[in-house]
């Protein structure tokens, strides 16, 4: 998240925008945020139902699985990466590089 935040002038370069959207409680979010001076827009999908709806929720552990997405304006994913663990992330080059293809078509 730190590394999408920092890179939230190349998104804003291409139009888009980035959004976090976590299971944590709001107040929780909010401290992560100050903490690690993270500058997006974060949302708090306490129930998992977000989660559930885009098919990254573990029903096991209760724990939204570590996923990143790039939706185009009209709803279509266009970019899918589901980590293996909470720390596996993808570059923020292939959010970016996504988002240029989508673009170039």
């Amino acid at each position: 998240m730190v590394e999408l935040s920092k890179g939230k002038g190349k998104f804003a370069e291409l139009g888009a925008t980035v959004v976090a959207v976590s299971i944590d409680e709001p107040e929780q979010s909010q401290k992560l945020r100050q903490r690690l001076s993270i500058e997006l827009v974060l949302y708090s999908d306490t129930q998992g139902k977000a989660a559930s709806a885009w098919k990254v929720w573990d029903a096991e552990t209760e724990l939204a699985l570590a996923a990143s997405f790039v939706v185009a304006p009209g709803g279509q994913v266009i970019y899918r990466y589901v980590g293996t663990n909470k720390a596996d992330r993808p570059p923020v080059t292939a959010f970016l590089d996504a988002i240029r293809s989508h673009k170039s078509k």
